[in-house]
């Protein structure tokens, strides 16, 4: 009977605080509410981050390895004079991965410059121009919103085809389909035969809607040679 006296004079005492000090009991209420909400908002926001940040990295592929001179990022305290001395990777070298390994399935060599893009009046300033080898598709898949990826005899010929991003056809094409229209890089005319999947910026700032894929065999020691495993690998 005290226990139950104890308990039920607890509830009558809190009550009557309640309803006393109303201000208080608000404010702390509203002070716990923020704080709950404030801690969910942060594992929400680190967990999509971090969910991001993996898929970005899943998307590069497992079981694909790249070859380069320099790394992909650079410290302040990195010797960089020491990747200066590297060696230029070569299409021969990337031959001989093909001819030596048994377990690379597909190698494609790519390079990126930044150069402006003009079609007619319309134009976009330091677009990524990307040149890629044949298998690049295999190596890198991307999506396409329409058109078709480079022959295989289109690229032993070295034709002058190009393969856009959403954003630059819709910039330099406002108006018009841009399949078998023709863009300006590097003073050169390049037909442009597909248009890649609108895909949005990535979490590391990167983003394909605004690359420029150029097919060619015409490979210099500059270019980057990416393998990737067979996946039983």
């Amino acid at each position: 009977m005290i226990l139950l006296k104890l308990i039920y004079e607890s509830l009558v005492f809190a009550y009557k605080s309640l309803i006393i000090n109303k201000v208080r009991t608000v404010l702390s209420l509203l002070g716990i509410t923020i704080g709950i909400f404030s801690i969910i908002s942060v594992f929400t926001i680190f967990d999509s981050l971090q969910s991001n940040i993996t898929s970005e990295i899943n998307s590069l592929g497992s079981n694909v390895l790249f070859i380069q001179k320099w790394p992909w990022v650079m410290g302040g305290g990195m010797q960089w004079w020491k990747y200066f001395q590297r060696p230029q990777p070569t299409v021969e070298e990337m031959k001989e991965i093909l001819k030596r390994s048994s377990t690379v399935a597909d190698a494609a060599y790519m390079f990126s410059v930044t150069r402006n893009v003009y079609n007619g009046d319309n134009s976009m300033d330091n677009i990524p121009v990307v040149a890629v080898s044949y298998h690049y598709n295999k190596v890198m898949p991307f999506d396409l919103q329409e058109g078709r990826y480079f022959t295989q005899s289109e690229s032993q010929g070295g034709r002058n085809l190009a393969i856009v991003g959403s954003d630059v056809a819709k910039n330099l094409f406002p108006h018009a389909d841009p399949i078998e229209h023709s863009i300006k890089v590097f003073g050169r005319k390049l037909q442009v035969i597909g248009v890649i999947k609108k895909k949005g910026e990535s979490v590391f700032g990167n983003s394909s809607d605004n690359w420029i894929d150029r097919k060619s065999t015409r490979l210099n020691s500059s270019l980057i040679p990416l393998s990737r495993m067979p996946s039983s690998a």
